[in-house]
């Protein structure tokens, strides 16, 4: 049975993600939430890994994948020690994630063959970057918040991010790509909550937060599964 091992890592990763969110609809239970936050990306990281494994293939650059779930659990840890809003913490933590971007942005662009249709696929993306990333900023500004300037560059930075998934359309199976992008558009809905409640426009409480990212990190990693595949047939515009 070789699915067994990714099998129970992600039933393992689905029930603390449950559970985790579980913890945001209850008072107290403050260390039962840290805990299974903790145990988010490693969980899913076994099971990406397990079931590659498993499969028989192969993932380039696993080291940079590996490397971007660790700094998104530091990030992780980081932000649910944060102690007031002006806490360092929150900017440590951000840096953090950014710094998980950059790892899985150098594996799509290391992956990406630069077809022609990947540098419209760019284009059209980083256009609607470029208009959620004004609107955002513009709010931002307006705001006041201490941390702006920060959060405005990890805006930014998700943009960016969002474009280099796009370098990978025909380098494998385009639903690969898609799929990251999806995932890169809830972390863009994630971060977009935590921005808004920052600056005292609150839009969902901490459940629909963890949801969206816990998604987004799904997505991206069934992204890099997909386009590491070998399709039986090429999938829309290769």
């Amino acid at each position: 049975m070789p699915y067994a091992v990714p099998t129970i890592a992600a039933v393992l990763f689905l029930v603390v993600s449950v559970v985790h969110v579980l913890t945001k609809f209850r008072k107290g239970g403050r260390q039962l939430a840290f805990i299974t936050k903790l145990l988010l990306m490693p969980l899913l990281l076994t099971t990406f890994l397990t079931a590659v494994s498993a499969a028989g293939g192969e993932v380039p650059h696993v080291p940079l994948i590996v490397l971007a779930l660790v700094c998104y659990t530091a990030g992780d840890i980081l932000l649910a020690l944060q102690d007031d809003a002006k806490s360092r913490k929150f900017l440590a933590g951000m840096g953090s994630f950014m710094a998980g971007h950059i790892c899985y942005m150098v594996w799509f662009l290391t992956f990406a063959q630069w077809r022609s249709l990947a540098w419209q696929a760019m284009g059209i993306v980083a256009l609607c970057a470029m208009a959620v990333l004004f609107v955002f900023c513009r709010k931002i500004a307006a705001s006041g918040e201490p941390h702006g300037p920060g959060m405005c560059a990890y805006a930014a930075l998700l943009g960016v991010f969002s474009v280099c998934i796009a370098a990978s359309w025909g380098a494998g199976p385009v639903p690969g790509t898609i799929v990251a992008l999806a995932g890169a558009a809830c972390f863009m809905v994630s971060d977009s909550i935590i921005a808004s409640d920052r600056i005292g426009c609150a839009v969902a409480g901490e459940a629909t937060i963890m949801v969206t990212y816990i998604i987004a990190n799904i997505l991206l990693l069934a992204g890099v599964w997909i386009l590491t595949r070998t399709p039986t047939i090429y999938v829309l515009l290769s």
